[in-house]
Parts: structure tokens; C-alpha cells; sequence
């Protein structure tokens, strides 16, 4: 189990190592996202460069490359191997092997891997969400680690030991890849700000 694990972590990260945002730039010939705008090669930062349609489509391919390696893991060995692959696609997607390991921050491909290991905790948390994003913290980048850690907390206490291990790791994944927006929170404009004076929030 413990090879067949490890297999999957490895599919799993090449999965999430596929550059949709940089790849998607280049087949559109707009600059790389990692070098304009908020710098995240990410749905966001691709909707603010290329418009609405460019940025929903590399959001749906990263939500579906975290739901892949999820069922890569699930059919290789159950749950706990589709956990580790699940970490190992959000890791993936931050440091790609195929982008010069400069990669996003990997909320997408975490929602992805939630929506196959456990969809009722991913609709919770979209909810979740944004009623912090809009009413509480009113900050994207405040309200995306705040419910991952919310959703760790549930999977600890009314989920599987796999589920659990696998919300941990993406909880901290996410605290890592927002580590450098964290410390910057105060200067961030909240919800209202960005959207009046036409700012991205990161």
C-alpha cells in the first residue's frame, strides 16, 4: 500500500504540475501571468489579463486536475491513497515541475480534490467561503485560509482519519502558498474596495 500510495502522491503531483494559466497565455499570445498583474498564474489573475471567459477555463481545468489525481487515488487504492494524491496535486500546482516550479497557490486544484474525496465538504466550503469572503474578512486571501482551516477542523472531527490527513495537509498547503499575501493582509483592499476602485484582490 505504502508503494501504491507513493505512486499516486507522483501522478498526483505531475497532474497538478500542468500549467493551465501559462500555457493558456502562450496559446493566446498574452504575457505570462506569473510576470503581470497580481503575478499568480491562477484563474484570477488570467480573468484580469484575458477577460472572463480565458480566466473560467483555467479555473474548471485546475478544480479538474485536483479531481483527477483524487480518482487516480481512489482507483488505485481508496481513500487514503486519493488523499495523498490530493496533497500532492495542490503541491503540484505550486511548485510545477513543469513550469519551473513557479506555480499559484492551488485553491482551485484543493476545490477539485475536495469535490472528489468529499463533495458535500467542498459545496460547505464554497459556501463557507464566501460568506467570509463577503460579510466577515471581506478578503479573499483571509477568507480562502480561514476556510480551509475550518474544513480541516470539520474533517478532524465528524470525518475519516483519511479525509482528515488529507484536509491537514491542504490546510497547510494553503497557509504556505498565502504566506507572503498573510503578512501583507492590512494592505489588501477588502471586497468593497476592489471592486470601487477597480483594484484585483489577490
Amino acid at each position: 500500500m505504502v508503494i501504491i500510495a507513493a505512486l499516486a502522491a507522483i501522478l498526483g503531483y505531475l497532474i497538478g504540475s500542468f500549467p493551465t494559466a501559462v500555457l493558456v497565455a502562450r496559446a493566446r499570445g498574452i504575457p505570462d501571468p506569473r510576470a503581470v498583474g497580481t503575478g499568480n498564474p491562477g484563474a484570477s489573475n488570467m480573468f484580469l489579463q484575458a477577460g472572463l471567459l480565458t480566466g473560467l477555463a483555467v479555473f474548471l481545468v485546475d478544480v479538474a486536475k485536483g479531481a483527477l489525481a483524487v480518482s487516480t487515488g481512489l482507483a488505485l487504492g481508496g481513500e487514503s491513497v486519493a488523499a495523498a494524491a490530493g496533497v500532492a496535486a495542490i503541491a503540484g500546482h505550486i511548485y510545477p515541475v513543469f513550469a519551473g516550479l513557479r506555480g499559484g497557490k492551488g485553491a482551485a486544484t484543493m476545490l477539485g480534490a475536495y469535490l472528489a474525496l468529499a463533495p458535500a465538504l467542498a459545496i460547505t466550503g464554497v459556501a463557507l467561503w464566501a460568506f467570509l469572503s463577503l460579510a466577515i474578512l471581506r478578503r479573499f486571501i483571509l477568507a480562502t485560509v480561514a476556510t480551509t482551516i475550518l474544513l480541516a477542523a470539520a474533517a478532524v472531527i465528524a470525518g475519516t482519519s483519511e479525509l482528515a490527513s488529507f484536509a491537514i495537509g491542504a490546510a497547510l498547503l494553503m497557509a504556505w502558498s498565502h504566506r507572503s499575501d498573510l503578512r501583507a493582509w492590512r494592505r489588501v483592499p477588502t471586497v468593497t474596495q476592489a471592486l470601487r476602485d477597480n483594484r484585483p484582490q489577490r
